[in-house]
């Protein structure tokens, strides 16, 4: 049985009064986010510092620091440790996602001044000069130095090296097809670094969410690249949107496959439970909707289903949460 068809047959046991009411709770709820981040959004990009920074797309830290929360969980250190390292590693990724989005744009300031999605940037506009970039990179850098002499030796190794790859990754579009299986690597080294903060020597743990993580975020950024694919052509810029055009679907949902199998053997340390078993299987079930609604030539479509990745991440985060409790 594959999973459309068992999809119609769970549609089936739903009652369509529920169906109703829970698309109706879930799109006022959306509103009243929307409005509240309207605001936020308006005010960030008042501040072009702020806006180099990305503070007014927090969509994509969301899935920096999930695959984080999941490995913290996972660890099992008790309720109040698991709450610290969790405000502290978020603090950690929103520094290093930032150091990051500016050095990105350092990279790209020309090539986002030809690209429609990214001609508001602001050093495309010169509402951010390279020098004041620099300052902020170094602020950024300082603030990061600060955090991690306080970690274990190794959870250092780690950082430094997912901090060198998150150096070069913005060079890579211009060299290889495979640049979003580099971000894969480099984007998700604060699981490495957040358990030898916590444990001694790496076991298949962290492993396992660490290799679910790139599948998974490989996947969804070769969707994103394809907002701005045919732009990227004319540009002689390279990604694995590029290279696999009509074949992203088959290997982005192969690469989620492989994310969610990852994670699901992760079990909680060993001991998987029904309720994480069946979270799991209703995160195969959304990324699948998500492929099967996919169309790459739609940017607004692309969008879309990128972000619906944010939700994902949150629902396997808190589906780990209620079993290890």
């Amino acid at each position: 049985m594959n999973i459309k068809s068992l999809s119609n047959k769970i549609k089936v046991f739903i009652d369509d009064d529920v169906v109703r009411y829970g698309k109706k709770l879930h799109k006022e709820l959306r509103a009243v986010f929307r409005k509240n981040v309207t605001q936020y959004k308006k005010f960030i990009r008042s501040h072009p510092v702020l806006q180099l920074m990305r503070l007014d797309d927090l969509g994509p830290y969301v899935l920096l620091i999930m695959p984080v929360w999941w490995t913290i969980v996972s660890a099992s250190i008790g309720t109040w440790k698991s709450i610290w390292y969790m405000m502290v590693f978020a603090v950690g990724g929103l520094v290093g996602r930032s150091l990051g989005c500016v050095i990105n744009d350092m990279v790209d300031v020309r090539l986002d001044g030809g690209v429609l999605r990214t001609q508001s940037r602001p050093m495309v506009n010169n509402n951010v000069t390279f020098v004041e970039a620099i300052k902020v990179v170094s602020c950024l850098s300082v603030s990061a130095v600060v955090m991690l002499i306080f970690l274990p030796k190794k959870a250092i190794i780690a950082a430094i090296i997912g901090a060198f790859g998150m150096v070069l990754y913005p060079f890579m579009k211009y060299i290889t097809y495979f640049a979003q299986v580099i971000l894969g690597v480099v984007f998700n080294v604060g699981v490495l670094v957040v358990w030898y903060a916590i444990k001694p020597s790496l076991t298949i743990t962290p492993i396992l969410i660490y290799m679910s993580a790139v599948f998974w975020t490989i996947g969804y950024d070769t969707i994103y690249g394809h907002q701005d694919r045919d732009e990227d052509i004319k540009m002689g810029v390279k990604s694995l949107s590029i290279k696999l055009m009509d074949r992203t679907s088959t290997v982005v949902w192969n690469l989620y496959k492989m994310a969610a199998i990852s994670l699901w053997l992760t079990g909680l340390g060993g001991n998987t439970s029904l309720l994480f078993t069946a979270i799991m299987g209703l995160v195969m079930y959304l990324l699948y909707q998500e492929i099967e609604t996919l169309d790459i030539n739609d940017p607004a479509n692309c969008r879309e289903k990128f972000r619906s990745n944010i939700e994902i991440g949150v629902l396997i985060f808190i589906g780990m949460l209620i079993s290890s409790s």
